[in-house]
């Protein structure tokens, strides 16, 4: 049982990377979360109120981070 958790882990961890995408164009943030999940309609940047960049050392160390974006 713990292999086989383990292993869903590492599918959920992997599905994330893979099809977890954001596009920033000059008018919105686009989200797409994959075949798994419901489109996600685009964050029109006029309604953006706040973005927080957030990350540990070890996810600086590889380039990552997270990023928090607020609206009204």
């Amino acid at each position: 049982l713990p292999w086989a958790a383990l292993a869903l882990g590492c599918a959920a961890y992997l599905y994330k990377c893979v099809t977890f995408t954001y596009r920033l164009t000059d008018r919105a943030v686009h989200a797409d979360f994959g075949p798994l999940f419901r489109p996600v309609p685009p964050l029109e940047l006029a309604a953006v109120r706040g973005v927080r960049v957030r990350a540990g050392p070890l996810a600086r160390a590889l380039g990552v981070g997270r990023v928090d974006v607020r609206s009204a």
